[in-house]
């Protein structure tokens, strides 16, 4: 799709990468089965001026690999919640 709107003229300035990016819904870490070359990709949307928005989410999940550790290092409200993609805390 990038590459059809630098073909047809088409301006823009900014590409949304919805949820589903990450590794896990509150990890923040591109997910390399679905983005095997996010450096490329990244590269390619800087060298032609275009930013980059990503869905992210002020949660992190009780299941969650670094629930942990940000429970550790305080990053995390000391209330445990139901919010529609499961069970976290809100970050601080």
């Amino acid at each position: 799709m990038f590459n059809d709107y630098i073909n047809n003229n088409i301006q823009f300035g900014i590409v949304n990468i919805d949820a589903g990016w990450t590794t896990d819904i509150s990890t923040f870490v591109f997910d390399p089965k679905k983005f095997p070359t996010v450096r490329n990709m990244l590269d390619g949307f800087r060298e032609k001026n275009v930013r980059i928005v990503l869905w992210m989410t002020s949660m992190i999940n009780t299941d969650s690999p670094n629930y942990q550790y940000a429970q550790e290092h305080g990053y995390l409200f000391n209330k445990t919640i139901k919010w529609w993609c499961g069970q976290g805390r809100l970050l601080n």
